[in-house]
């Protein structure tokens, strides 16, 4: 079950949900399922648990065929992502997944990586997009599309949140954000620390969840 917290007027449920952790031992790649607590903004429907776990069952589903695959195409390994809010309510949305690491101070990356999805991305493969390096942290930003795809980010602060969004929104179809509301920001204390990202891969789901390895794929920064 989950608990409500009430937090300058925002209602956010804990809920509890599976992932998946791609081992690598004695030369293959095998799924673990684990379980970890998030923390969602309550809604007047109040189903928002359920959807939230099913939401990750279907995810935890897809990152086990992609584990499994890292084993058939072992040089692809960039295909293992993990999206923060995976597409599923009106299914096989168009979606690129943006894979970010954290920047540290002399230029180079980290090992960490953290997904930001896009849907109805509507930009090209032979585009290369210059997405936003930002502050991540303890602010949770929500932008709410016409058909009820989102984006979410978690950046330090709510104008950092505001910054990023807006800049997401340059890369989606304009139809689906015809006379939408302005995204909502609430902190999630104690969550995530505060580190500066940059994006490195980005990869396009064309169909949605009908095929789990990308339709195309590209890297977004040389320098390591």
């Amino acid at each position: 079950m989950g608990q409500k917290i009430n937090q300058s007027s925002i209602f956010w449920v804990e809920v509890q949900v599976p992932i998946v952790i791609c081992e690598f031992k004695d030369d293959v790649w095998t799924p673990k399922r684990d379980s970890k607590t998030v923390k969602i903004i309550a809604t007047q429907a109040g189903n928002e648990i359920l959807k939230t776990q099913t939401e990750f069952n279907e995810l935890a589903k897809a990152n086990e065929e992609i584990c499994n695959l890292k084993n058939k195409y072992p040089q692809d390994e960039a295909y293992l992502v993990t999206p923060e809010w995976w597409q599923v309510r009106v299914f096989q949305r168009p979606q690129l997944v943006i894979q970010y690491a954290q920047l540290l101070p002399d230029n180079k990356i980290g090992r960490s990586r953290w997904a930001v999805t896009i849907p109805h991305y509507n930009k090209p493969k032979e585009y290369k997009p210059k997405f936003p390096q930002y502050d991540k942290g303890n602010f949770e930003g929500i932008l709410v599309l016409k058909d009820n795809s989102k984006i979410i980010i978690n950046a330090k602060s709510k104008p950092e949140c505001t910054r990023v969004l807006e800049n997401f929104k340059l890369f989606i179809n304009p139809v689906y954000l015809k006379d939408i509301q302005l995204p909502k920001i609430g902190e999630r204390p104690g969550v995530y620390k505060e580190v500066s990202v940059v994006h490195v891969y980005a990869h396009f789901f064309k169909d949605g969840q009908k095929d789990n390895v990308p339709t195309w794929s590209i890297k977004l920064r040389d320098k390591k």
